[in-house]
């Protein structure tokens, strides 16, 4: 799965949020699009 070559992979569910998170939701979503691009690899 892909998710397994994601050592730092985090599920997150946004309530309410259907398929258009980037509209939907859009803090919440690159809130969390950040935090995944910014982590340290170690």
């Amino acid at each position: 799965m892909l998710s397994e070559a994601l050592p730092r992979r985090e599920v997150r569910v946004l309530a309410d949020v259907g398929h258009e998170p980037f509209i939907e939701a859009s803090v919440e979503t690159l809130a969390t699009l950040r935090r995944f691009l910014t982590a340290s690899t170690q």
